[in-house]
């Protein structure tokens, strides 16, 4: 998917999503002038789509339905060309770099890839002058010479060097093109909208003051967790007051502000009005989507209508929160005055941008007080499914049915053809003509740049080799030539006009001869050349072409072979997930229950066919020793309970003020008295909750503990039906009591009964906690281990286990037959990967773990890592070494055995067998490139043998490829010559001095 988004011209996907953004939002605001969204939860859900469907949009699955709109302008085809591709920056630095001028000659330039010139100098006798000195080489080719710029550097004879010693960082610059830049412009200018945006945020913290929390007990607080009860609201948010501010605050961290005078001044209903609508922001999440809204609008700062819709859907959160509160907890005019006294107090518009005001917004204050008032008359009404289905069907046609925007020139020249399949209108239809003819382009720019790529690692060898080749340079060579010429000159003109013919001819013979011989010479050389290129040949570029094709290949074939295993791998974890989900939801059919603690307060809630039991708590409190009754409650604590059995609905609140227990009892709603009936419910209650559902669980321990120890505790355990509960128990019981081992293995006993694996292993992991738990009680651990159908509660048991006491060749015997019984692959390389990297194995059980691992694991992923893990260990067992060599025969993708089979020779214990047993696996592997690295790697350790170097090169000879079989041709290993750039060579000048004419 990602690939579908990178191979994508940036620009479309900008206009895209420009077109979708505005397609969507327009439609929802003028669906909202039309008067089609009536109630705001349909219009906010119609908001939320048009915004959440502006990003779907850039998905390619609308292609699917509609065909893309290609746009056939050259001239606009070639400026979204220029936009992708065109580098800027690249042409300025190119027009401010200095330039060099030479005369005529080869210029090596580092992007081309100069063929091979062997050229031959024939003498051609002409007559000799001495009038022309200018010297001149010897070759087809002329010497390079500088004009008029001084002295010839290194830099400026290898442009290449040039390169690598320029500064990185512009090269990167230049390197940027438009649409990078264009990406790099709205990144920054989005960072600096997000810091702009957090600084309002400290701001607008700032701006609330030094608020103060509320006490627990003061009666706003009181009222708010009454609401919050009602609410079936667990988490009660944090009330605080500051007189900084003119209207309440539901803030995103589940904090409620109020203001200073809504304490004072507000009549209690109007105060429960107010404190209802905030806590209705709070469970509709209205500041998280507030906070969402803002970064959006920021980020996207160039689509100015997700303002707009951030606006609306902040007004439509302040009418479903007056709605909210209106039909749950007051009524409605209760919350139209209290949004009256609020808007009478507010001075600015909206003073915090991060919180939700109730009256921030005065332009929607007359519509929600009249809304709220005229609810006598039109009663809020929630919207119908149909009509949020057929708002989201035709949100999401416009989403899905958007087509593409296209330009034919612009984006075929980019797109493989596995993309243009994927992204046409007919994916089942072959590309047509043009398409093919673009997908041809732009395989062969590809070509060439990874051509270029190994042209200028060829020529930067070929660099370092002739440096250090005693070469003498071409300024060395002209030097010579004109100290020759020279000598020749003075030697002729020496001889005067008496000197004889015989003398003339005796010199200029002599500089044939020399000239003769540099020919000569260069031949020899031109020869020499030819011959190392032909022992070291540089790939061709269809050669290079055809590697990186096949390469792809593999690397697709790789990477489906893996998709294919962890498709595989999920499918098995989901199904064992639904057993478990399975077994869950028949014991939830029996019972659920959930107990949180935090400062002295919880809950428990139980549910199965017969009975729904409810427990809260705010504040420590005791039971009575017989666990009938409740003894005593914190000052200003409170419980309630609740029941439901048999049709009759009951409620109970304890209270405490002063020490006395205050009780308030309901039934079906109705306030009734606290008898003997009542009492006699109240006892059945916290007896059926502290021996199914583990109530007061600490205390009731700390008592048997002062009565018997924990002896007395164990025996408690074993009467117990519930494993939640008893694991509850276990837990406690190691943190208040010091356990003899033998009263530990008691325990492990106990939990060894369990049914459910999730319970076994919390129960068993909690007791590590205890200091005097011992290395003896592995042996037990393992064997309750090889009970547990779940493969992922049996390696969190183990891990832990193994982690704490290490095991010895006698645990790992164990340990190997729990985990034959592992199914998952992941799940079982998890475990002995952990459990055996550190550990030392004997040689029957490495020989046992190799084959748990060939013949339990399917995954060739996992059993590389497996085998990876403890690859270390093979170097003691030649047995073993080979059951290792057959496992990674087995592994079929060719990564993955050349990983796994290089780890192992470098490791593993080899004789004769075994190099013939790596040999024919590296022969079975498919692609050439993986079985030369391979090759390569066994080459290096290879002994020296008759039968050895003939399998080899037997394994050498599956590689089809030329190139990568002439890498990897000897089994010993040679040293690595340096690639020579095929570049023009010019023929050395000779010592002596040419003929006047330059022959």
């Amino acid at each position: 998917m990602l690939d579908l988004f990178s191979d994508t011209p940036f620009l479309l996907l900008f206009i895209k999503f420009m077109v979708a953004s505005t397609l969507l939002i327009g439609a929802v605001w003028l669906m909202e002038k039309l008067g089609l969204l009536k109630s705001p939860d349909l219009a906010e859900l119609a908001w939320k789509l048009a915004i959440a469907g502006s990003f779907v949009a850039l998905l390619p699955v609308g292609d699917w339905i509609s065909k893309p709109i290609t746009i056939e302008h050259a001239r606009t085809a070639e400026l979204v060309r220029q936009f992708d591709e065109a580098r800027p920056l690249a042409n300025d630095a190119a027009e401010a770099a200095p330039q060099r001028q030479f005369g005529e000659g080869p210029i090596f330039a580092p992007r081309e890839l100069p063929a091979i010139t062997t050229e031959t100098v024939v003498e051609e006798p002409q007559e000799n002058t001495v009038a022309n000195t200018e010297p001149r080489p010897l070759s087809a080719g002329p010497l390079r010479q500088e004009q008029d710029t001084g002295p010839v550097t290194d830099s400026e004879t290898d442009p290449i060097l040039a390169n690598e010693k320029s500064g990185s960082f512009w090269q990167y610059v230049t390197a940027l093109r438009t649409k990078d830049l264009a990406i790099l412009a709205w990144t920054t200018l989005a960072i600096i909208a997000a810091l702009f945006l957090i600084v309002a945020y400290m701001g607008a913290i700032r701006s609330l003051g030094s608020r103060k929390r509320v006490g627990a007990e003061h009666p706003a607080n009181q009222t708010l967790r009454a609401i919050c009860e009602r609410a079936d609201i667990r988490h009660v948010p944090y009330l605080s007051r500051s007189s900084d501010i003119k209207s309440p605050i539901c803030l995103p961290r589940k904090e409620i502000c109020l203001p200073a005078w809504a304490f004072d001044d507000l009549p209690q209903q109007e105060l429960d009005s107010l404190l209802a609508h905030e806590v209705a922001h709070m469970v509709r999440r209205d500041p998280l989507m507030l906070m969402v809204l803002q970064i959006l609008s920021r980020l996207f700062f160039f689509q100015p209508l997700f303002m707009l819709a951030r606006k609306r859907l902040t007004d439509l959160a302040e009418l479903s929160a007056d709605e909210w509160a209106a039909t749950r907890f007051a009524n409605a005019h209760s919350v139209a005055a209290a949004l009256y006294t609020c808007a009478t107090k507010i001075h600015e518009n909206r003073q915090i941008q991060w919180g939700l005001a109730m009256a921030g917004n005065k332009s929607m204050l007359r519509k929600r007080v009249e809304r709220l008032i005229g609810s006598d008359s039109a009663p809020f009404k929630k919207t119908s499914l149909g009509a949020k289905t057929a708002v989201t069907t035709s949100l999401l046609a416009i989403t899905l049915g958007l087509p593409s925007i296209q330009f034919a020139d612009a984006l075929y020249a980019e797109m493989p053809l596995e993309t243009m399949a994927l992204g046409a209108a007919h994916p089942h239809e072959p590309p047509t003509e043009a398409e093919v003819e673009a997908e041809m382009r732009r395989a062969i720019a590809q070509a060439r740049a990874e051509v270029q790529v190994q042209a200028r690692e060829m020529a930067l060898e070929a660099q370092r080799m002739m440096e250090s080749m005693p070469t003498p340079t071409e300024e060395e060579i002209a030097e010579e030539i004109r100290n020759a010429l020279a000598a020749a000159e003075m030697e002729l003109a020496g001889l005067g006009d008496g000197a004889s013919e015989e003398s003339r001819a005796a010199i200029r013979r002599a500089i044939d001869k020399a000239r003769a011989e540099i020919q000569v010479q260069a031949r020899e050389m031109a020869e020499e050349a030819e011959r190392m290129m032909r022992e070291h040949p540089v790939p061709t570029e269809e050669e290079i072409a055809e590697e990186i094709r096949e390469a792809i290949a593999e690397a697709e074939a790789e990477v489906a072979e893996t998709a294919r295993e962890a498709a595989e791998e999920a499918r098995m974890a989901m199904a064992e997930a639904k057993a478990a989900l399975e077994e869950s939801r028949a014991e939830m059919g029996r019972h659920r229950h959930h107990i949180t603690h935090e400062d002295g307060s919880g809950n428990i809630t139980w549910h199965d066919d017969d009975r729904v039991v409810k427990m809260s708590w705010d504040g420590k409190f005791e039971l009575t020793d017989d666990d009938r009754g409740i003894k005593s409650l914190d000052d200003d604590g409170r419980i309630s309970i609740q029941s439901q059995e048999k049709g009759i609905k009951r409620k109970l609140r304890v209270e405490s003020e002063d020490g006395k227990l205050e009780y308030t009892y309901w039934i079906d709603g109705q306030r009734a008295d606290f008898d003997k009936k009542g009492q006699d419910w109240l006892a059945d209650m916290t007896l059926f909750m502290v021996r199914e559902m583990g109530l007061n669980a600490e205390e009731r321990i700390a008592r048997f503990l002062k009565k018997g120890g924990a002896k007395a505790v164990i025996k408690e355990m074993k009467n117990i039906e519930s494993e939640f509960v008893t694991r509850i128990y276990v837990s406690h019981l190691v943190d208040q009591a010091d356990m003899s081992s033998g009263q530990l293995e008691d325990i492990v006993d106990l939990v060894a009964k369990f049914d459910s694996d999730y319970e076994t292993r919390l129960a068993l992991t909690a007791l590590l906690n205890e200091d005097k738990l011992n290395k003896k009680v592995l042996p037990k651990v393992l064997k309750v281990a090889k009970n547990i159908e779940s493969d992922y509660e049996n390696r969190l048991l183990l891990t832990a286990y193994i982690d704490r006491f290490g095991v010895d060749d006698k645990a790992i015997t164990m340990l190997l037959d729990v985990a034959k019984e592992i199914d998952s692959d992941y799940e079982l390389r998890l475990l002995l990967s952990s459990a055996l990297a550190n550990s030392k194995m004997g040689e029957k059980n490495l020989e046992t773990f190799t084959r748990i691992a060939t013949d339990n694991i399917d995954s060739d992923y996992e059993l590389r890592l497996l085998l990876g893990s403890v690859t270390h260990q093979y170097g003691s067992s030649k047995s073993a070494t080979n059951l290792a060599l057959k496992a990674i025969d087995h592994i079929g993708g060719d990564y993955e055995k050349r990983l796994a089979l290089s780890a192992l020779v470098n490791t593993g214990a080899f004789d004769k067998k075994n190099w013939l047993t790596a040999l024919d696996v590296a022969a079975s592997i498919d692609g050439d490139y993986e079985k030369r690295l391979v090759l390569s790697a066994i080459k290096g350790r290879l002994p020296d043998d008759k039968d050895l170097r003939e399998a080899f090169e037997k394994a050498v000879s599956t590689i089809e490829g030329d190139y990568e079989r002439q890498r990897v041709a000897t089994v010993a290993p040679t040293p690595r010559t340096p690639r020579v750039a095929r570049t023009p060579r010019v023929a050395p000048t000779p010592k002596v001095a040419p003929t006047p004419n330059g022959r």
